[in-house]
């Protein structure tokens, strides 16, 4: 009983670490370039004459970066809730899933990973997933396509397509 229980906790601490990388990784590189933006922007400012387009697209791609992050720490406080509910009764919550939302952050977040291994990855979403609808455990959705994305991403060597059917 006692190394049945054992097994059942190390899957569950597995699945958690798991998801966590998943998420850290994203969130330290988009901090860094975040942080690498606001130098360069600091320094176009610093010159007498600044290139206000040069400046538009740096604030654009750091606020779409601060969203990232935003949405990775949200993750990852749904799986400490998560952890937090583990060995109690816990249902699962219910609610409409937004797949056409979540599709577009899983493919960000794994185009973000593909640029971070340097390989040319492209996404075809294949489909209409917003005229797709049903209840379920949105964060289980998210987690499932997160992982698939993920996994797609690492199997491709340098060059590739990803193609998402709905």
């Amino acid at each position: 009983l006692q190394q049945t229980r054992d097994m059942a906790i190390g899957q569950v601490v597995n699945k958690v670490v798991h998801d966590m990388v998943n998420h850290f990784a994203v969130l330290r590189p988009m901090a860094e370039l975040s942080e690498r933006r606001l130098n360069e922007l600091d320094e176009e400012f610093r010159k007498e004459s600044h290139d206000r387009e040069k400046v538009s697209r740096s604030l654009e791609k750091m606020r779409d970066h601060l969203q990232k992050i935003e949405l990775h720490q949200h993750l990852i406080w749904d799986l400490i809730d998560d952890l937090r509910h583990y060995g109690k009764d816990r249902q699962p919550r219910y609610k409409p899933v937004p797949l056409d939302t979540i599709i577009q952050e899983c493919v960000g977040i794994a185009r973000f990973r593909a640029e971070q291994q340097e390989k040319h990855v492209e996404f075809e979403l294949l489909g209409h997933p917003e005229k797709i609808r049903f209840v379920a455990d949105t964060g289980g959705v998210r987690r499932i396509i997160q992982n698939l994305l993920n996994n797609s991403v690492d199997a491709i060597d340098d060059d590739g397509t990803i193609s998402i059917q709905v």
